[in-house]
């Protein structure tokens, strides 16, 4: 394997030390909706560990909803494919008294931290697991939703596959909510052979990025339309 476990005894020294994870893969080469690879450099230079206080408490945050939904997502999972796939949690502060990041051993700047692993039961194959909540308020987010995953999430999960690289594909479980108050339930698969020239991509990407980090330069910005 070609990365190594670092444990963390508390959610903000994980934080501190995340440097580049699966959530910026997509801001870095210009395909987040939300943050430009500007604003991830930003976020570089100067980080912050903690999320605003109000969203972090607040159980109407978009913050708050997914934290806490993580695991229920991640036991429901576990419950309708009981018989396909192994379900294995990530350690927790509170259940465990630490969190494990995976960080690249050729490129430490490089880390992952899933939301699980899952063994194929039928294959012994090892993949990630991920679970997402999302609004999908408008036909255009509706729609970015049909039968594929939004780059957004599509990047996070090629780049924890790019530092795992004893995993074979990843299971993405989305709970989607629409604009007329329904909640739907998606499960997606991406299986590392159809992907691996895109994760090779994302590597070199991200390489390229962290150069521009290292010598505190802003990169061209880029916004793919």
């Amino acid at each position: 394997m070609a990365y190594e476990k670092v444990k963390f005894n508390t959610r903000s020294e994980w934080l501190e030390n995340r440097v580049i994870g699966g959530s910026g893969a997509a801001a870095i080469i210009g395909e987040n909706p939300w943050k430009t690879n500007v604003d991830y450099y930003q976020e570089m230079i100067k980080p912050t560990a903690k999320p605003p206080s109000n969203e972090k408490d607040d159980p109407s945050s978009v913050y708050w909803f997914g934290t806490h939904a993580e695991k229920p997502l991640r036991d429901i999972f576990a419950l309708a494919h009981y018989d396909e796939y192994e379900v294995i949690p990530p350690p927790s502060v509170e259940a465990d008294g630490y969190i494990e990041m995976y960080v690249d051993t050729d490129y430490p700047f490089m880390t992952a931290t899933p939301d699980g692993f899952v063994i194929d039961k039928a294959t012994g194959q090892k993949g990630i697991y991920e679970g997402k909540t999302a609004t999908a308020y408008s036909m255009v987010a509706q729609r970015a939703w049909y039968g594929a995953i939004p780059n957004v999430y599509l990047y996070q999960c090629l780049h924890y596959l790019m530092v795992l690289d004893d995993c074979d594909f990843v299971i993405l479980q989305a709970l989607i909510r629409t604009n007329d108050d329904k909640w739907e339930l998606r499960v997606y698969t991406l299986k590392r052979k159809e992907w691996q020239s895109e994760i090779d991509k994302l590597r070199q990407a991200e390489i390229e990025f962290w150069g521009y980090v290292v010598n505190k330069t802003e990169p061209p910005l880029l916004i793919n339309i």
